[in-house]
């Protein structure tokens, strides 16, 4: 349960995830931490996923174990956690409802004519069962289960129109600084709205030359934002 954000920006991707940690118990919304690090590095670019937590939590686990060096990779340990999933169901209509609201993104760089580009993979239900390819000078939102379409939809069209490619700020560190109090109003106008998501969130961003660094936490009231390798 969580919002995770992908943004293309051409010769820099970024991915962003919210810290929150919750769990429930006897059907009520327990708050247990926000200090989650939901965003993690497989070698070859970042992965995030949001949805149902016993389906992100074995696939991260997978990833932390395997040796990634496609993204076929990626999207097998997905397919094969969603069917251990479903064999271990005792409501297997339930299950497939989250099943078709969890997914993930993941940042990884591939060679078009001889040169390095980049690219932001969507692996959801509702685009098929292959990788769908986030478009240059675009932003993908996935929200929280239980969280309104309509707000994603909302906060997202928002964060899309105020996207800069990297051809209009040509440093990566200037385009991080640009774009980071957009993200602070998205996740803070979701965490308005969804219990389980926080306004703390950090970033992982991506250069054309592979460069990899991880921001800390970010919100309104951080003063200081630091990236490191």
């Amino acid at each position: 349960m969580s919002l995770v954000i992908g943004i293309h920006l051409g010769e820099l991707v970024m991915l962003a995830a919210d810290k929150r940690v919750v769990t429930v118990v006897d059907d009520e919304l327990l708050h247990l931490s926000d200090d989650a690090d939901k965003i993690l590095d497989v070698g070859i670019g970042h992965v995030t996923g949001s949805g149902y937590v016993p389906l992100l939590e074995p696939v991260k686990h997978a990833m932390r174990e395997a040796n990634i060096s496609h993204t076929d990779q990626i999207l097998q340990i997905i397919n094969k956690e969603r069917e251990a999933l479903r064999q271990e169901s005792i409501d297997i209509e339930t299950t497939e409802e989250y099943i078709r609201k969890t997914g993930w993104l993941f940042t990884y760089r591939t060679v078009v004519e001889g040169k390095q580009r980049l690219r932001v993979g969507i692996a959801h239900p509702s685009l098929g069962e292959k990788v769908a390819l986030l478009e240059v000078g675009t932003a993908k939102l996935i929200g929280p289960i239980d969280c309104d379409p309509h707000e994603v939809a909302r906060v997202s069209d928002w964060l899309n129109e105020n996207l800069k490619l990297t051809s209009e700020i040509l440093d990566c560190l200037t385009s991080f600084e640009y774009h980071t109090p957009f993200l602070i109003t998205c996740f803070r106008d979701i965490a308005g709205i969804c219990k389980n998501v926080s306004e703390e969130f950090h970033v992982a961003i991506m250069g054309v030359d592979g460069t990899k660094l991880l921001s800390n936490a970010i919100s309104s009231t951080v003063t200081t934002v630091t990236l490191k390798r």
